[in-house]
């Protein structure tokens, strides 16, 4: 049986993904192997994530505790590509498995070196239920030890309109990572191609907090600075000494699946924990280390999340938005920004 390939490397068709009213907080805590503190809609949505509704699931792929949390590998010759019709007469699709493989920039699965409490990598799928218009986020499914996952709906949660994927790891100091999903015509299974997580590393400095209301300015990897109150993260002021980041630029960024056209980009961040910013966000400052011409403007742009808003707005999952603009210092050493940095998940810079 036939099943469409989609890279998990570009977005293939541009959705707006699902909204954020049915979701909570980012998954943040420590993984043990289950699910203890992710996203969820306050039931399971109807979606089965570990129970086998009829499909084969095949041998086990091992005795870890992410093996044993995710299960055996389900077979998708056994998962039905039929079409429901009263999915299409809602101008909805028909969805019932996805299956991918989560890794490092090396291709290699992700391993926790905690030997005691490893953590697990996870994936998870936010949808619009085409029947309803409800646009809710499953619970995350968890990887194998050799990075490899399945996601599988039932019911009315197998029509959707819209629908994005979420990447990220349980414990790990890793940017969370998001793409738009293409639901094919006639096939029910989804097949993706590697979904690459990138390792984030300690600020260059970060001041020692005090008071959670104060304003610290912390020096991040590849000469980004942002103005952080440690009592305005979503994950709580406890994390802040936790922040850490990723840069990107060129070549490395190529594998950033939430944008097409990287190489028109000066720089990629991406940030963990990942979370939402309250209040008015956090003021952005880049040194301007790929020499772009004094006065120059340049756009901000930043990731959407499980939990990112801009204002009363919510920046949706895998969607990737040009919040505002700045300008290259009359010195040409850096460029601030007109607009504060949502969340905590990737933003980028580019000239205009």
């Amino acid at each position: 049986m036939h099943k469409l390939t989609l890279p998990a490397l570009f977005a293939i068709l541009l959705l707006t993904a699902c909204g954020s009213s049915d979701t909570t907080e980012t998954d943040s805590g420590t993984d043990t192997g289950t699910d203890t503190g992710t996203t969820d809609t306050g039931t399971d949505a109807g979606t089965d994530t570990g129970t086998d509704t009829g499909t084969d699931t095949g041998t086990p792929t091992g005795d870890s505790a992410c093996d044993e949390a995710a299960g055996a590998e389900i077979n998708p010759d056994y998962t039905s590509d039929a079409t429901d019709p009263a999915c299409t007469a809602a101008g909805g699709h028909t969805l019932r498995l996805i299956q991918g493989t989560i890794t490092g920039v090396d291709g290699a699965p992700i391993i926790d070196p905690d030997p005691d409490n490893p953590g697990c990598s996870k994936a998870q799928l936010c949808i619009v239920v085409a029947t309803t218009g409800q646009a809710l986020c499953i619970r995350p499914s968890t990887a194998r030890s050799n990075g490899t996952f399945d996601i599988q709906l039932d019911g009315e949660y197998t029509c959707v309109s819209e629908a994005a994927m979420r990447f990220f790891h349980g414990s790990l100091p890793m940017a969370s990572n998001y793409m738009h999903l293409e639901v094919p015509e006639g096939d029910a299974t989804v097949s993706l191609d590697d979904s690459i997580l990138h390792t984030t590393v300690e600020p260059a400095t970060l001041p020692a907090s005090s008071d959670d209301a104060e304003t610290y300015t912390v020096a991040f990897e590849g000469g980004l600075e942002l103005d952080i109150q440690p009592g305005n993260l979503s994950i709580g002021a406890s994390r802040y000494t936790d922040l850490r980041s990723v840069r990107l630029a060129g070549a490395d960024a190529t594998g950033l699946p939430f944008v097409d056209d990287i190489d028109t980009y000066e720089a990629f961040f991406g940030f963990s924990p990942e979370g939402d910013i309250r209040e008015e966000g956090f003021a952005v400052r880049v040194e301007n280390s790929t020499g772009l011409s004094a006065g120059q403007t340049v756009d901000l742009y930043a990731l959407g999340g499980i939990s990112c808003t801009l204002g009363d707005d919510h920046i949706s999952e895998a969607e990737w938005r040009n919040i505002g603009s700045g300008t290259v210092d009359g010195a040409g050493e850096s460029i601030s920004f007109d607009v504060n940095l949502p969340c905590m998940t990737w933003m980028a810079y580019k000239a205009q």
